[in-house]
């Protein structure tokens, strides 16, 4: 790959004029460049330093730098040559080889040829090589330039620097570098329009001349006198001579419009190495912007907190502390649109949701401020149950808060866990009116993992629906376990005709077994508001594989009184199963008094002399009902 740079020639032909050139200049271009050619001031010839210059033309679209030389032989004293060469402004910075550059200037000779009207081309290697630099001037020479915008003036001893400078050039972003002059050696102060050159290299015998004499230009400190460099230069001379800049280049180059001033570039840089060096929180950078750019602060805080939201902001090094932007909301040092605080409350949500804690405490404590409240209850209705424990760490008062605002947080298991007190309290908080869908997964959970025996609790909340949604829940095949089963019997019993009708979708039989036996079989409600057809259904279920004798005459009483005790007609096999089995027992006589007593009243009277005859009422009975089986 190459990169092409044009290039003129200049020096003393009746007069410092154009000699040769690859291009053709506009008028003001060439003006400038025939003027910036010519020797700068007057020095013994003897003493004279061959020098650098370098200054934008064509609207800071091109860039040149060019070599002076003294021309000794021409007979007219201060003559000089000039070649210059002029790079598209982006193009200095893709030199891979500064030596191959340095090389390229060529000192006309007398006694050859002049070949200065071709184009030049540079090949570009993939990688940059770094020139046989002194560290110590490197790091002057970056501290001199990006310290400040002023114009200025360095002392220098012979040629020295030279080397260092074009390798701060050579990285110097083309966004400062459009607007950058300076000069390897003046012999009096140069300027470019109305304006000094930023960078005015001066010999240590004539420095004299200049000192004190310019108000609008600086003399920086000799560097023999700096003893130690900020952290920022030393960083940024690690970065030059082992070609990493990419990570300090993206760095700023987000900050847009300011990036590439020379007046902030040396905020953004020691910016950069303050977060390279140190684990900043979000205010510490705030902090830091103001301490480095006051004039711009609100907007670098503001352009900061932008990129961080929307989760392009550098190598996302903010992306864990987003919860600080909730924090200093009320600082009035950004604001932030709909769309940008809804990323916001994701973003703390997603990636920092422990650090909530504290700011719950403040906020159930009344100690925050009317945007921040709003932004905080934002965030709770966003919660989900998973979030619970870690942003309340299960405080009583947190949970509290939360639940009435978000019901949606009852579905975190961890309550589920805590004391009995703990889980009523925070049952009585939530809405009634919970959905089916909520109160169902709700249902799930607590079967899951509840401990403690809230089931009444819950049917004094969310009243009957609750028995409805919990055999909806059994009937997903969940598994209950006999002790949970004995907590919620009573609640189920509260709609006992609910319970027959549903009772198949308990998974265990003895567990159904169990929930039939706690029916009220005196009940006629019960017994004629359920069809003859699920009685029937149930008998098949759980007594005709029982093999206890106890249990199968406890079941054996429970459907002899559905029979006699309702208004339904059940078939003739049902009947005499039923009948059968308490038949024979009454027969053998083995039927206890207390089972007697659950039926007696449910069979007609006899004669006073069969009044001894239990079986005989029993056939009354049949007979009075329909049945014909004795």
């Amino acid at each position: 790959m190459k990169i092409y740079a044009d290039q003129v020639l200049h020096g003393y032909e009746n007069g410092h004029q154009l000699l040769e050139a690859s291009c053709k200049l506009n008028i003001d271009d060439r003006k400038r460049i025939d003027e910036l050619s010519d020797l700068n001031g007057t020095t013994d010839e003897n003493k004279y330093v061959d020098y650098y210059t370098g200054y934008p033309v064509a609207g800071g679209t091109k860039y040149v730098i060019a070599k002076t030389w003294y021309a000794y032989e021409k007979k007219r004293p201060g003559c000089a040559w000039t070649h210059s060469i002029i790079f598209n402004i982006e193009d200095f910075a893709k030199l891979t080889d500064l030596s191959v550059f340095f090389d390229t200037f060529q000192r006309p000779k007398e006694d050859l040829e002049w070949s200065y009207t071709n184009s030049i081309a540079f090949d570009i290697e993939e990688r940059k090589k770094v020139l046989d630099v002194e560290r110590n001037r490197l790091e002057y020479l970056i501290y001199t330039i990006f310290a400040s915008s002023d114009p200025k003036f360095v002392i220098v001893q012979g040629e020295g620097y030279v080397k260092e400078l074009f390798q701060v050039l050579n990285i110097m972003p083309y966004g400062i570098l459009k607007t950058f002059t300076f000069s390897t050696m003046s012999y009096s102060n140069r300027r470019y329009g109305n304006q000094p050159f930023q960078y005015q290299m001066i010999s240590e015998r004539d420095s004299y001349l200049f000192l004190g004499r310019y108000k609008d230009i600086c003399v920086c400190e000799d560097i023999s006198k700096i003893k130690k460099y900020p952290y920022w230069v030393e960083g940024y001379a690690n970065l030059i001579l082992c070609n990493s800049l990419e990570d300090l280049n993206r760095f700023i180059i987000q900050y847009d419009e300011y990036a590439w001033s020379l007046t902030y570039y040396n905020c953004f840089v020691r910016l950069f190495f303050a977060i390279m060096n140190d684990k900043m929180t979000l205010r510490d950078f705030f902090d830091a912007i103001e301490l480095v750019a006051p004039n711009i602060k609100k907007e670098l805080w503001q352009k900061s907190v932008d990129l961080i939201v929307d989760g392009i902001f550098f190598d996302n090094y903010f992306e864990r502390q987003v919860y600080e932007i909730l924090e200093m909301f009320d600082i009035e040092k950004f604001i932030l649109n709909a769309n940008r605080k809804k990323k916001m409350e994701d973003k703390i949500i997603r990636n920092s949701p422990e650090k909530l804690y504290p700011i719950l405490k403040k906020y159930i404590a009344g100690n925050v401020t009317d945007n921040e409240r709003q932004e905080i209850e934002n965030i709770i209705m966003k919660l989900k149950a998973e979030n619970l424990k870690i942003v309340s760490q299960m405080d009583e008062n947190i949970c509290v808060v939360l639940i009435r605002m978000n019901n949606e947080m009852l579905l975190a298991k961890e309550i589920w866990e805590q004391s009995r007190d703990f889980q009523r309290t925070l049952i009585y908080c939530c809405d009634s009116r919970l959905s089916d869908e909520k109160l169902s997964n709700l249902l799930k959970i607590i079967i899951y993992y509840g401990t403690q025996n809230i089931a009444m609790d819950l049917y004094n909340v969310f009243g009957t629906k609750v028995i409805r949604l919990f055999y909806y829940v059994m009937g997903q095949d969940i598994k209950l376990d006999n002790n949970k089963l004995h907590d919620w019997t009573y609640v189920l019993l509260k709609d006992q005709k609910l319970l027959v009708k549903e009772l198949k979708k308990v998974s265990s039989r003895e567990q159904r077994k169990y929930l039939f036996l706690q029916l009220d079989f005196n009940s006629n409600d019960l017994l004629d508001g359920v069809d003859g057809h699920i009685w029937e259904k149930i008998y098949c279920d759980i007594f005709e594989d029982e093999t206890r004798n106890d249990i199968r005459g406890q079941l054996s009483i429970k459907f002899f009184k559905i029979i006699f005790g309702s208004s339904n007609h059940f078939s003739e096999e049902f009947v005499k199963n039923v009948v059968g089995e308490v038949y024979q027992q009454l027969e053998k006589n083995q039927l206890s008094f207390d089972d007697w007593m659950q039926i007696e009243y449910l069979l007609p009277s006899v004669d006073v002399q069969y009044s001894w005859d239990k079986c005989l009422r029993v056939r009354k009975a049949l007979k009075q009902k329909g049945y014909k089986l004795y």
